[in-house]
C-alpha cells in the first residue's frame, strides 16, 4: 500500500510515473482495439494470370473448336460443321498464400510535455508451397483455376438451314461452354463452302 500512497502523493517522481503509466495504458488500449497481435491470417488466395500469349490462346481455341465440332457432327441432321471460337483471356489461377500484418504504436511523453507517437506497420505475404517426396522441389498450392473467358463462337453447319436444327445447335453450344446465346452465332453452310 505504500507504493500506492507514493504514486498518489505527487512530487516529481510520482507525476513522472503517472505519466508513464498513462502512456503504457494508452498503448495497450490501441493494441487491444486493433486486434492485431502479429499473427498470420488464414490463407489468402493470390491470383495469377497465365501470360496471354496469342500462341497459347490459339491452342486453347483450336482444342475447343475441335471438341464442339465433334459433338455437333454426332447430332441428327446437323451434317458437316465448322466452328470458330475466340477467347478473351486464357486460364487464370489462384494460389494459396499466408498473409501476416503487424502494427506497432509507441507513444512517448518527454519532460517538456510534448507527446510523440510512432507507428510502424508491416505486411508480409508468402506463397504456400507443397512438395512431394518424388518431385524434389516445392510447388505453389493452387486453390482454384478459372476457365478461359470466351468472347464468341461461330458455328457454320449444313443442317442449320432447318430452324429446328439451328436451335438445337445453339442450345448445345451454350450448354457445352456455359455461355449466353448472345455469344453464339449459328449459320447455314454454303454448298460451295466445303
Amino acid at each position: 500500500m505504500d507504493w500506492l500512497n507514493w504514486l498518489k502523493g505527487g512530487g516529481p517522481e510520482g507525476k513522472k510515473l503517472q505519466a508513464l503509466l498513462v502512456v503504457i495504458a494508452a498503448a495497450a488500449v490501441v493494441v487491444i482495439l486493433t486486434g492485431n497481435w502479429g499473427s498470420p491470417s488464414p490463407s489468402t488466395p493470390v491470383e495469377q494470370a497465365k501470360p496471354a500469349d496469342r500462341g497459347g490462346l490459339e491452342q486453347l481455341e483450336t482444342a475447343l473448336e475441335n471438341k464442339i465440332a465433334a459433338a455437333l457432327q454426332k447430332m441428327d441432321r446437323v451434317g458437316e460443321v465448322k466452328v470458330a471460337v475466340t477467347l478473351a483471356s486464357g486460364t487464370r489461377s489462384e494460389f494459396g498464400a499466408n498473409q501476416t500484418h503487424s502494427n506497432t504504436v509507441q507513444e512517448e511523453m518527454p519532460q517538456q510535455g510534448q507527446k510523440r507517437t510512432q507507428t510502424q506497420t508491416s505486411d508480409n505475404v508468402q506463397m504456400v508451397l507443397a512438395g512431394t517426396p518424388n518431385s524434389g522441389g516445392s510447388q505453389p498450392v493452387k486453390i482454384v483455376e478459372h476457365s478461359p473467358q470466351i468472347s464468341g463462337v461461330l458455328v457454320v453447319a449444313e443442317g442449320a438451314k432447318d430452324p429446328y436444327v439451328m436451335e438445337h445447335i445453339l442450345k448445345s453450344v451454350q450448354t457445352l461452354l456455359g455461355i449466353p446465346a448472345g455469344k453464339v452465332r449459328v449459320e447455314a453452310m454454303n454448298k460451295g463452302g466445303r
